[in-house]
């Protein structure tokens, strides 16, 4: 997944971090679990202190 840190995320309770510009890459999993042509659960993995540090909050 990449992309620019250029929305407000949120972070719970009405609270959001602030956006920074800044770009970030990271490798990502997906995992499905899938019944016939429907998925019915879905796993993202990813690493959360390099988007941190990526993103500037770190």
């Amino acid at each position: 997944m990449e992309g620019t840190f250029s929305q407000p995320m949120p972070v719970g309770g009405g609270k959001t971090i602030a956006p920074t510009g800044k770009k970030f890459k990271l490798s990502m999993v997906n995992i499905g679990h899938w019944k016939g042509n429907k998925m019915f659960e879905e796993y993202l993995y990813w690493d959360n202190d390099l988007f941190a540090r990526q993103i500037g909050l770190k």
